[in-house]
């Protein structure tokens, strides 16, 4: 059996690949957790040939002596999607391919060589959500494989070339002189508590929008209706109905 350190997000889905693979995790370190000084201070786990995996963490993965392999899951292809949350960016750019890399991990973030990755195709609608469950299962497959001989993939790894093609950083704002289709193609990419809208002086951060069309005489822009928890707007090609972020906005972990 290995023994694994975990940092970051741990779903369902890599519990399920770990336990196929006879794995045990042997220290969980959450995401929004600082690491600790040492993964060895109860017994010394490295004879087991321990692999650290690190999915969805806020921090840098200190370097532990004696730990080998330390691999690092990105929901994006390297090195085009770099970045500590791409997903929004990879939706919103309709040239960006999706897909998933698990690479070393190095001094910086993302630029580890790559063991294994693989596309993942996008919907014309895909949203965070739909794109994410993609993600996971692809994470789960590609992962299963590597732990079934970690020290080849390792050894086998290939650098990461230049970027040519980055994907384009996007600023998180809707402006309300946007067209209906605009505003919800973005706010699809982006949406839930990181993105807002820009009313005149308002900042309203959204949950998620409805957009309809619908031909009416009202000005764009125009407040047709609000509530403490949604806010109606007449635009030129239709109309849109804002969900408000009911939470402290912020986007660090799915």
């Amino acid at each position: 059996m290995r023994d694994i350190v975990y940092f970051g997000w741990l779903p369902n889905s890599i519990e399920e690949v770990l336990c196929r693979s006879d794995c045990r995790v042997r220290l969980h370190v959450p995401p929004t957790s600082p690491p600790p000084d040492t993964i060895l201070s109860q017994e010394n786990l490295l004879a087991s040939g321990i692999i650290i995996i690190s999915f969805w963490y806020k921090y840098k993965i200190p370097e532990y002596a004696g730990v080998i392999i330390v691999l690092n899951i990105h929901p994006t292809l390297l090195p085009e999607g770099r970045g500590r949350w791409p997903i929004p960016n990879l939706l919103y750019n309709p040239c960006a391919m999706g897909g998933v890399t698990i690479h070393k991990a190095t001094s910086l973030f993302d630029s580890g060589d790559i063991l294994i990755q693989k596309k993942i195709i996008k919907d014309a609608y895909e949203t965070q959500d739909t794109y994410l469950a993609k993600c996971l299962i692809t994470v789960s497959d590609l992962l299963e494989k590597v732990l079934a001989d970690p020290e080849y993939y390792w050894n086998f790894s290939t650098p990461q070339s230049e970027i040519s093609t980055p994907i384009t950083e996007t600023p998180r704002f809707i402006d309300i002189s946007w067209s209906g289709i605009e505003i919800e193609r973005y706010a699809r990419a982006f949406g839930r508590g990181t993105t807002y809208l820009h009313i005149g002086e308002r900042k309203i951060f959204l949950d998620f929008l409805l957009f309809s069309r619908f031909d009416h005489s009202v000005a764009h822009g125009v407040i047709i209706g609000e509530n403490e928890s949604t806010i109606s707007i007449a635009l030129r090609d239709g109309l849109i109905v804002v969900y408000k972020c009911v939470f402290e906005p912020q986007r660090l972990i799915p």
